[in-house]
């Protein structure tokens, strides 16, 4: 059983005055009202909990209003063939429970706030022994102001292809999820809770948990893997759809598209914007110190492109691939999967792009110049035309077999040739 750590806000109230204070509070507020809102979400499951036969059911807590919800949902998708999920709940299961975590800030007393965290397990409902990732579970991080119900279709594709269970959680203040998003450690605590419950709770082995982020959320997924190799000395396995070298060049990447003046000064205000109010970020660069970075080059390491991204595009991390891969041979499994990765849409979904986030977005014809295809979800594309769970994800999964005994050893290119 591992001890439990948690992180702490990186800001001390006490050091600094009023105004400073409430400066810094409103700068925060003004980053998390766009990433991670506040969202109840009470409009998905609410038809379920006013339907017959338990009209007056009475909810104590929201915790029991979204349950029951959820598990009417489930057999109501299930029954009904022409609900849009019902498809993706004939291949897979889904269970919620609630796992506690700890806010980054403290109480009066100084201890770290402790709330309850909205969990969703989803498993194969006909298990194969062929699947490469029979017994394996992936911890889906979602993308910022998303809900899981947006990933039904996605995450059914993954575990019916796959053969892993996935787990996900909705984020701190929304849902059923208490507590509330105010720093970066919040997120990461959150996911390091996940982590700390399938190992001290439900047994699962530290080799069998993989760390799987979109866009925003592969740095949650990255920091979640760093914390645990620093702090327990365990290395985990990430996929990381989507994602950037650094919140500061993401940013850049939207501003830039508006007004490319003063690149260096843009980035160094944004750089300290992003320190001040706790949400900087830096997975794919050497920076500050910190040599533990994204380098693509190992069977630990994953990152999956989407062709024509116009979210993500001077600060993909494939850019980071591209510097370190100079002497690896290219008939390397670790090399195709970190290089020839980039992601095409399927052919039968060519007539529109994903329509089922929250809320609604607008339907876009790929044929469209303006199409962006980040929002696409991993199901919808692939490589060689199978999707990205049936190729690339199945391979990375495989490929996990061939080093599991050196989980801990593999650092660098030299390495990992000597394997094989």
């Amino acid at each position: 059983m591992l001890k439990e750590i948690y992180l702490e806000s990186y800001r001390h109230r006490d050091n600094s005055c009023f105004f400073v204070n409430f400066f810094i509070d409103c700068l925060q507020a003004m980053v998390v009202t766009t990433l991670y809102p506040n969202k109840k979400y009470d409009d998905i499951y609410e038809n379920y909990n006013e339907r017959e036969p338990f009209p007056d059911t009475k909810y104590e807590t929201n915790k029991e209003y979204k349950t029951y919800g959820f598990y009417r949902f489930l057999e109501d998708e299930e029954r009904n063939e022409n609900n849009p999920f019902h498809d993706a709940f004939k291949k897979m299961q889904a269970h919620m429970r609630f796992i506690n975590t700890k806010s980054a800030h403290t109480n009066e007393l100084g201890q770290q706030k402790q709330f309850e965290l909205e969990t969703i397990k989803f498993e194969p409902k006909y298990k194969s022994e062929n699947k490469p990732g029979k017994g394996k579970h992936i911890i889906y991080l979602l993308a910022a102001n998303t809900h899981y119900a947006s990933f039904y279709n996605d995450i059914s594709e993954e575990v019916n292809e796959t053969g892993a269970t996935v787990h996900t959680f909705s984020h701190p203040g929304t849902a059923a999820s208490q507590g509330k998003v105010k720093e970066y450690n919040d997120l990461l605590n959150a996911s390091i809770s996940m982590v700390y419950n399938l190992i001290n709770n439900q047994k699962i082995a530290p080799e069998d948990i993989i760390l799987q982020g979109y866009c925003f959320s592969s740095s949650i997924a990255y920091d979640t893997k760093r914390f645990f190799k620093k702090n327990h000395n365990i290395n985990f396995q990430v996929i990381l759809n989507s994602g950037f070298t650094s919140f500061t060049d993401a940013i850049y990447d939207e501003i830039s598209n508006y007004f490319c003046f003063f690149p260096d000064l843009i980035k160094k205000l944004i750089n300290s914007i992003l320190q001040i109010t706790g949400w900087f970020i830096c997975i794919g660069k050497s920076i500050n110190g910190c040599n533990d970075y994204f380098k693509g080059i190992t069977p630990f390491e994953m990152n999956l492109i989407h062709e024509n991204d116009k979210t993500i595009t001077n600060s993909c991390l494939s850019k980071v691939i591209e510097n370190n891969i100079e002497t690896l041979d290219s008939n390397q499994d670790i090399y195709f999967l970190n290089k020839n990765n980039r992601l095409s849409i399927l052919p039968k979904y060519i007539e529109n792009s994903d329509d089922e986030t929250i809320p609604e977005q607008k339907k876009e014809k790929i044929s469209d110049k303006k199409f962006n295809s980040h929002f696409t979800k991993l199901y919808k594309l692939g490589v060689n035309g199978k999707n990205t769970y049936a190729s690339l994800i199945n391979k990375f999964l495989l490929l996990d077999k061939k080093v599991s005994n050196t989980r801990n050893s593999i650092s660098s290119k030299r390495h990992y040739k000597s394997l094989r």
